[in-house]
């Protein structure tokens, strides 16, 4: 049975196989390139249109989201301002933001909404803090590099007292304290910030020496592993929590398939099984790592061991979602960025085909 209704600000579109798979397709954004979910909430911050949605997942009603400043205590809504291709809203701080790019809810369901500033490495990207009712509670990265801003912050990531920030426009990661303190960065340098000093990338600071290209997501897994989307390098990096190379998996420069975490070679992007074509967004499981890319409009799935599993699929006979070695059944995504998994279910930002997926599938995670 196929449902489409349209509710306030989105279309959504329903197509139930059976209770335990099934899929919902949230269309109507300019640009959405990640997502969260909040309670029966989903915020989903538009690039494009400078605002959040927030969709009801009972009843799939949508609103555009109104965030209050919760430091001056005022309830006056926020003035949305249409530049060109550009809007932004505007808070009773005079605060900004400019291109919202990712969502990520902590433990304590703060929510932090990267910004990803100007673009590039033009700087005044940040980092705003919201409480679970949309009260602004903190900002972060403004001081950052002599004032200059965070360099095109894509993501955000919490683990145990670590953030950690992904510099999309600085090719580097910073690790800050529960402070928000700067205490190391993973990356190389770069002659174009060298004359940057303050909270920024200095030498001695410098926690992992990796030469990495627009880098994503970086995600951690139970036994303290980092693993890093290294996006322009189409590889994914494994680190211990000392910062000791583990390796990478991908395609090597002699055409080969790196599927066991050598450290040896260089990367180069591919689209058989075990390549990747600009890796984006990371989910780690027991016993796999699912992984979206961008240059192959796919999800991947690969073990801990680094071996193929398989691209997310849907079986027409069967009715079914699962991990298929061919590209036969594979699903048609379009720059899929940002996604999450929430129990049987998998959530995606659909960058390209301006929609957001969720899809609810037994069959994908049974064990």
């Amino acid at each position: 049975m196929i449902q489409s209704t349209s509710k306030a600000c989105l279309e959504i579109d329903r197509n139930f196989f059976s209770e335990d798979e099934n899929i919902i397709s949230i269309k109507g954004f300019k640009r959405a390139y990640g997502l969260n979910q909040l309670n029966n909430k989903l915020l989903i911050p538009d690039f494009l249109d400078g605002l959040v949605y927030e969709v009801d997942l009972i009843n799939f009603n949508c609103k555009k989201l109104t965030l209050k400043d919760k430091k001056l205590q005022k309830q006056n809504k926020l003035e949305i301002i249409k530049k060109k291709i550009i809007k932004k809203i505007q808070t009773n701080l005079d605060e900004n933001i400019i291109q919202p790019h990712d969502i990520y809810i902590d433990h304590n369901n703060k929510i932090y909404l990267t910004d990803l500033g100007l673009g590039k490495d033009q700087g005044k990207g940040k980092i705003l803090i919201f409480d679970s009712e949309y009260n602004l509670l903190d900002k972060i990265g403004t001081e950052f590099h002599d004032n200059l801003g965070l360099i095109s912050p894509v993501m955000i990531y919490r683990k145990e007292n670590f953030f950690y920030i992904n510099e999309y426009g600085a090719n580097k990661i910073l690790r800050l304290d529960e402070k928000f303190n700067l205490i190391d960065w993973i990356g190389t340098e770069d002659k174009k910030f060298l004359g940057i000093n303050n909270n920024s990338w200095k030498s001695s600071k410098k926690f992992i020496d990796i030469d990495l290209l627009i880098p994503h997501a970086l995600k951690i897994d139970a036994k303290g592993f980092l693993y890093i989307a290294d996006s322009g390098n189409h590889r994914i990096l494994r680190y211990d929590s000392k910062g000791n190379f583990f390796g990478w998996i991908g395609k090597n420069n002699d055409n080969q398939i790196n599927d066991n975490w050598s450290e040896k070679n260089k990367s180069i992007s591919g689209n058989e099984p075990g390549a990747f074509k600009n890796p984006l967004d990371l989910f780690i499981m027991n016993d796999s790592i699912l992984i979206s890319e961008v240059g192959n409009s796919r999800i991947s799935k690969v073990g801990h061991d680094g071996k193929f599993h398989g691209w997310l699929s849907f079986d027409e006979k069967k009715k079914i979602f699962y991990w298929s070695k061919n590209l036969e059944d594979i699903i048609e995504l379009n720059e899929p960025y940002g996604f999450k998994v929430y129990e049987n279910s998998i959530f995606i930002a659909d960058r390209g085909n301006s929609r957001v997926l969720l899809i609810k599938s037994k069959n994908l995670f049974k064990k």
